[in-house]
């Protein structure tokens, strides 16, 4: 056999190579070897329990490289806990920093279903709701107190002259009054014919109510009631009650100046009267309804802007004129005795015109007209709009117009 360290021969190399390889492989099957024989060992350390665990390094022993940026170098993060007596004071002390944002998040988050202050402001709404609550109470009762107030047994006297002063105006804008009402009365034969009374009945919860009369020129008499104070949900209560007599003078056989009564969320009443008034009578009335109750008079002049009238008119010599924005109108008016021969004007703008006349005391001309509404006469209906005349005609003048409402007439 040749010999393969021979430089001669050709195959030198090839054959050192394979022995090399053959060398390593030796050496590979000896390390296995030497392995598995070292796994055997710690399998039977183990099984043994005489191993040993070796534990991981900790946290604070594994190196971090630290960050740098522009020269700046940048603490380790998370920072390490400060020492009491490392600790940095000043605005840039990180514990105030962290401490105030952790203060701004639960201030934010109040009452989040997760803040530990949510029980704190829970409390702050339930005070809010008691407060309310018990406000709402208090309301209730001194609303309760209003509705029964009664009126006072003395009451304050005015009066003015018809010759100076031809307008008597109510002025309630200064106090809250629940209920309030001016009976129209007329004066007994004995009066001096041209003096107006007046007598004021009040009845208050809280505030007495302050009454004041003058003449405010242009006519005017009038009467002011206010009740001075401030209350919210009517707390402290706040509202009174009134009821003021008018008594119209009566005059026989002479002329009146005309006299207006001027009112204001209140009603009016007129009071039967045996004698016709002599002088014209204007009812004027912003919110309130009107109640005639067996009206005589010369001429009557009726103006509601919110508010129904209803009642009776015994007579009118002249002249009916009713003029109502929203209200509804029902009235009785004649008997058999006195047919009613004047002239009688309604006009409506939304509300139902419901007349009866006693009796078929109506004689004379009649024109009904209702954009919006249907029209009746004694039980027949008719369109929108009919123009026709009593059997027997002594020269009563009946119109009504009305934008929307029903017009119901028994002749």
């Amino acid at each position: 056999m040749s010999n393969p360290n021979n430089p001669n021969n050709p195959f030198s190399p090839y054959l050192t190579e394979e022995n090399n390889n053959n060398s390593n492989n030796n050496n590979n099957d000896n390390e296995n070897q030497n392995n598995n024989e070292k796994n055997n060992d710690i399998s039977k350390i183990l099984e043994e329990g005489t191993a040993t665990a070796i534990p991981p390094p900790a946290y604070n022993e594994i190196e971090r490289p630290q960050p740098t940026q522009a020269g700046f170098d940048y603490p380790s993060y998370p920072p390490p806990p400060f020492q009491a007596s490392e600790m940095p004071v000043g605005e840039n002390n990180y514990s105030t920093i962290v401490h105030s944002e952790r203060r701004g998040r639960r201030a934010a988050c109040c009452c989040a279903g997760n803040s530990k202050r949510n029980k704190t402001c829970n409390c702050g709404w339930m005070i809010v709701l008691i407060i309310f609550i018990i406000l709402g109470v208090l309301s209730i009762i001194n609303n309760n107190a209003c509705n029964n107030i009664s009126l006072g047994a003395n009451p304050e006297r005015f009066s003015f002259d018809t010759s100076t002063s031809t307008i008597f105006r109510v002025n309630t804008d200064e106090a809250r009054v629940r209920r309030g009402e001016i009976r129209i009365f007329q004066q007994n034969v004995n009066g001096d014919g041209k003096t107006v009374d007046i007598e004021v009945y009040t009845g208050a919860t809280g505030i007495t109510p302050k009454i004041e009369s003058s003449s405010i020129g242009g006519g005017i008499f009038e009467l002011k009631i206010s009740q001075i104070g401030f209350s919210i949900f009517n707390i402290p209560p706040r509202c009174m009650k009134s009821q003021i007599n008018v008594y119209l003078p009566q005059q026989i056989g002479g002329t009146l100046a005309p006299n207006t009564i001027q009112v204001k969320n209140q009603d009016i009443t007129m009071v039967g009267n045996d004698i016709p008034y002599q002088q014209d009578i204007n009812l004027i009335t912003s919110d309130g309804d009107v109640k005639l109750n067996g009206i005589r008079a010369q001429t009557l002049n009726i103006r509601t802007d919110d508010g129904d009238i209803v009642g009776s008119i015994t007579s009118i010599s002249n002249e009916l004129n009713i003029l109502t924005d929203d209200g509804d109108l029902s009235l009785i008016l004649g008997n058999a005795q006195t047919p009613f021969t004047s002239k009688f004007t309604i006009t409506t703008d939304d509300g139902d015109v419901e007349l009866k006349f006693d009796g078929n005391s109506f004689s004379g001309n009649y024109s009904i007209r209702t954009n919006d509404g249907s029209i009746q006469i004694d039980n027949t209906r008719f369109g929108n709009q009919v123009v026709g005349a009593t059997s027997i005609n002594n020269g009563g003048d009946l119109k009504i117009i009305t934008d929307n409402g029903d017009v119901d007439i028994k002749l």
